[in-house]
């Protein structure tokens, strides 16, 4: 067991690295692009991507069904029926990309007059929907080798990938704002960035399976079953997390103004740093479930999930607690104090990570048991969807923010989590002694004496913003480590540092 939790460690090294990249690029950029594209351009620019992501959905699940299917046959070394998957995903992925295209072509046609958008604006969406639409015909099937890395356990290499990825991105963000060019040139110039980063994809998963095979001779129904018979599951819970977290922007966009979602955008920015944090720190669980589950280790498996969300509420608990108290003046040092007046935004955004913060997700993923997955995410998007189009209405911005964070505060502890503890036979008097006790006792110390500290002396500017997160996270770590460990997890902390880097 030792063994493995050190290559989950590294592999949630290597993603938090690419991941704290890019979100430290994303912080820099956003002031940035709003002081050069203006509150409306910049809103119309976040509209018109969330749009195009929906398209992402069309994934189908692949993606997430290729991670774990890679991940079994891998362990079993059944090399050839790698490739048949590999192969039939690669060009289901072709035929998905051409109809990508088709869709943002006939929404950038018929559909864009719904929003409430500046009439100047309207040739320039339109033309961004072509753009991503012709580059979906080529980049969507490079995405069946992305799988292929994460299938293989090789976080390390999609880090490298999403860290080249990024930082040219960025590069080619500042590079195109100043010359003075707009919304247009610019996705132009990332989506070909991105696009040609992802060939990478395709260095690495030669060389790290030389017996990779991608032709359409190893196209077959079979595979093709294989990977719908889980991916369309997949696929379903990706709707609900794309309704959950991206549909504020088309409420805001139809309801009130294109203009507040930039203002929206900026408060949302703090979860959606944590949603990726989160994720990140879950990233390399559902080979490792799938792994265990392949080898019928069901006590693996239970002791996996108590682990690795211990330790995942660990580290997240403090980082949510620091943002939640420090939003107002990061937001107001950060892109202006005009945004800074939405802070409860962020503020009730963020407390509904402290009802979902554990590892069921990826946990019942990896060993396919995700049909009550299904009915909870249902549950809770079409939960999200409604009460933030009835109350957009009396409250604005605040009111999508209630909207989207209740149904996982009422929700997740009262239907999700009973059936995640039955599903591995857990009890929850061991779920929550292992899980939170220690987590919100640690972490709430820490947040009061921030509060308290803020109270007495209010940061002045972004660096004494930063100063007072720093400080609260070494006291947090300092406590945590001198009295809030057992002698057993203090020295299995200590003795992942010693991990080994990988071979390509």
């Amino acid at each position: 067991m030792a063994s493995l939790k050190r290559l989950i460690f590294r592999n949630t090294l290597f993603n938090s690295f690419s991941f704290i990249w890019s979100i430290l690029l994303n912080i820099l950029l956003l002031p940035f692009m709003i002081e050069h594209i203006g509150i409306v351009g910049f809103g119309v620019y976040v509209l018109v991507i969330s749009i195009t992501g929906y398209f992402a959905l069309l994934d189908l699940g692949i993606g997430v069904s290729l991670v774990k299917l890679i991940a079994e046959h891998n362990a079993k070394k059944q090399f050839e029926k790698m490739n048949e998957i590999i192969s039939t995903a690669f060009f289901t992925y072709a035929i998905i990309g051409l109809i990508v295209a088709a869709g943002l072509f006939s929404i950038a046609t018929l559909f864009l007059g719904v929003f409430n958008m500046p009439q100047e604006f309207y040739s320039q969406a339109q033309t961004i929907l072509y753009i991503v639409g012709i580059t979906s015909i080529f980049s969507f099937p490079l995405l069946a080798l992305n799988g292929v890395l994460s299938g293989l356990q090789r976080y390390d290499l999609t880090a490298l990938i999403g860290f080249i990825t990024a930082t040219l991105s960025a590069i080619v963000t500042v590079a195109v704002l100043l010359a003075g060019f707009g919304i247009v040139e610019l996705v132009l110039f990332i989506s070909i960035t991105q696009m040609l980063c992802s060939l990478l994809n395709l260095f690495f998963a030669k060389k790290l399976f030389p017996f990779l095979r991608i032709s359409p001779a190893l196209v077959s129904k079979k595979p093709l079953k294989t990977i719908f018979s889980f991916s369309l599951l997949m696929f379903l819970l990706s709707l609900t997390g794309m309704i959950t977290f991206e549909t504020d922007r088309i409420v805001i966009g139809i309801f009130l103004t294109v203009g507040l979602i930039t203002f929206y955008e900026v408060n949302l920015k703090l979860n959606l740093i944590t949603r990726r944090v989160f994720h990140m720190l879950r990233a390399a669980i559902i080979p490792t479930a799938s792994d265990l589950n392949a080898k019928g280790d069901f006590k693996g498996i239970q002791r996996l999930y108590l682990d690795s969300s211990k330790y995942l509420n660990f580290l997240f608990f403090p980082f949510v607690l620091i943002l939640m108290v420090l939003a107002k003046p990061i937001i107001a040092y950060w892109v202006g104090a005009e945004f800074a007046e939405y802070y409860l935004v962020a503020e009730i955004l963020l407390t509904a990570w402290f009802f979902v913060s554990d590892m069921s997700d990826p946990i019942l993923t990896g060993i396919g048991k995700i049909h009550f997955m299904l009915f909870f995410a249902l549950l809770h998007s079409i939960s999200n969807l409604i009460l933030s189009i009835w109350l957009v209405g009396p409250f604005g911005l605040i009111g999508v923010a209630l909207g989207t964070a209740l149904p996982a505060v009422v929700f997740g502890p009262t239907i999700f989590l009973p059936y995640v503890l039955k599903t591995l036979k857990i009890s929850f008097r061991e779920f929550f002694r292992e899980i939170y006790v220690r987590q919100i006792i640690f972490s709430g110390l820490m947040a009061t004496i921030l509060l308290l500290a803020v109270q007495i002396h209010y940061p002045q500017n972004i660096i004494e913003t930063g100063i007072y997160g720093a400080a609260a996270f070494a006291f947090y770590f300092w406590v945590i480590l001198s009295v809030g460990l057992r002698k057993d997890e203090r020295e299995f902390i200590l003795s992942l540092l010693a991990f080994k880097q990988a071979k390509i």
